[in-house]
């Protein structure tokens, strides 16, 4: 929270300005009514009633004037103790927030594992996704036979492919992510791009068909045949594709990001951006790696855009959520990306904090896939 500077240098300088001068009228207008010569008392009674005459309307001012100042006293008394208690309603709110979101993931559990583990096995299980879905393109464009029989439009967007390899890996990457969060009951539609729809329908029906990698087309095979890396995370689950887990990252991933939304949202008058981070890294600092890594991919699809959308030109405070508060800044360095790769994504974003001196990036440099490298 800003500091309370305290009453007195709150003071308004005209305040200031006419006290010093109300002081200095009470002490020295009786010295000079008496000097020898300068008023004549022969007239006018008492010297004590003639000087209390004249200093009695000041005396009042100053009365007024120390009353208005003992109310606007209370006054910002009353506004910083309001202050205080709105700073303490919405930490608590934080961190009732904290508490949901630490308790939701130690009750998570996924083949088996329970709590934080079993996002390192929700990742091995999107890193088999993608990969399988990958597999099949390489099948699919090196099979002139399937290209010769294929639908007009799924021939169209396979050549246009095979000659851009960026809008191949954003599209395998968007799809493989939607295939893991809503399982076997994914609905590809793509008005704007029909032959989009056509294709994924097309990959569901051979990725659907492989009985665990037991297919002609083997994955183990392919894997073995060093085309590229794919971290076994957790040997004690096989993955099973396809199974979705909507049910649980969705309400995960809406949770965390009204926290990060609500931080944002508050009052600038009582939280700074700095302060305003700090909360958020307080979130980032229970945030397993692999959780770090499936916000990255959520990020990309469109149910979880909104953690990149920009709402102005200011930085950091209107960029994205993620580059805004780094929430993926310990991304492992063991994990070699694929698919849409964040050090394209944020570079000028990680350009732009190295410019203030601090990381967008615990490790220096985050290891690439093999198959991701021809695209950077």
């Amino acid at each position: 929270m800003k500091e309370n500077r305290g009453f007195l240098s709150d003071l308004p300088r005209w305040l200031w300005f006419v006290s010093v001068v109300s002081l200095l009228i009470i002490l020295i207008l009786p010295a000079i009514l008496t000097l020898p010569g300068y008023v004549d008392f022969s007239n006018t009674g008492e010297i004590g009633d003639t000087i209390g005459g004249i200093m009695n309307p000041f005396i009042a001012i100053i009365a007024a004037f120390l009353t208005f100042f003992a109310f606007w006293v209370q006054l910002e008394a009353n506004k910083n103790q309001r202050n205080d208690i709105s700073i303490e309603r919405q930490e608590a709110k934080f961190y009732k927030m904290l508490d949901i979101y630490s308790e939701m993931t130690k009750n998570l559990e996924v083949h088996g594992i329970k709590g934080k583990e079993a996002f390192a096995d929700l990742v091995g299980e999107f890193t088999y996704t993608f990969f399988t879905i990958d597999m099949i393109f390489e099948t699919i464009l090196s099979n002139a036979e399937y290209l010769n029989n294929a639908q007009p439009q799924v021939k169209t967007i396979i050549q246009n492919f095979i000659a851009n390899k960026k809008d191949r890996y954003a599209f395998i990457t968007i799809f493989s992510y939607n295939l893991f969060f809503y399982g076997k009951h994914y609905m590809i539609v793509d008005f704007n791009h029909p032959e989009r729809t056509a294709l994924g329908e097309e990959i569901k029906k051979i990725a659907f068909s492989m009985n665990k990698y037991s297919s002609a087309i083997s994955f183990v095979d392919y894997v073995k045949a060093g085309n590229f890396e794919v971290p076994m995370l957790n040997n004690r689950v096989k993955p099973l594709l396809f199974v979705g887990h909507s049910d649980f990252l969705g309400h995960y991933f809406r949770h965390l990001f009204q926290m990060v939304k609500y931080v944002s949202s508050l009052d600038c008058s009582l939280f700074d951006e700095v302060e305003k981070s700090g909360y958020v890294k307080m979130l980032r600092a229970q945030m397993s790696d692999y959780e770090q890594i499936l916000l990255y991919y959520n990020s990309l699809t469109e149910q979880g855009n909104a953690w990149n959308k920009k709402r102005g030109e200011r930085f950091p405070e209107d960029t994205g959520y993620i580059a805004r508060f780094r929430l993926i800044k310990n991304l492992p360095p063991n994990f070699p990306m694929f698919g849409i790769l964040p050090q394209l994504l944020y570079k000028d974003d990680s350009q732009k904090w190295e410019k203030q001196g601090k990381k967008f990036y615990e490790h220096v440099k985050l290891p690439i896939n093999r198959r991701a490298e021809d695209i950077i």
